[in-house]
């Protein structure tokens, strides 16, 4: 018992610390990439909210509304907008939306009422 080299020990004392290693690092990666799927579907939510609020006030752009403050309350968030007249020809509409996780997000546009589209998009 005297002559012993003693590998076993500090063998499996490497081999553990290595196994521990690995459980962090992927314990690691499952968070950033929980966390980056988190984020996209609020940035989808946003793209959402900001589709409904354009299609919204499009429409009400189109009944000849053209002068008008719009809150619509839904379930995963709120959207204003702002109607306005810049000139005979163009509409000028400020549309913002928020999550219910406060995310946020703005948009521009001008609608030409001879071309009966969009002529000018913004989003900041």
């Amino acid at each position: 018992m005297k002559n012993e080299n003693g590998y076993i020990l500090p063998s499996v004392s490497i081999l553990a610390l290595f196994f521990l290693m690995v459980i962090f690092h992927h314990t690691a990666l499952y968070l950033t990439e929980k966390k980056f799927y988190h984020e996209r579907s609020q940035t989808v939510l946003l793209e959402n909210l900001m589709l409904y609020g354009v299609k919204h006030s499009l429409n009400q752009i189109t009944q000849e509304d053209h002068a008008a403050q719009q809150l619509i309350k839904l379930k995963n968030g709120t959207i204003v907008y702002n109607v306005s007249k810049n000139d005979s020809e163009h509409i000028y509409v400020e549309l913002s939306c928020e999550t219910e996780n406060k995310n946020f997000t703005s948009a521009k546009y001008k609608y030409s009422l001879i071309q009966e589209e969009i002529v000018y998009w913004t989003v900041y």
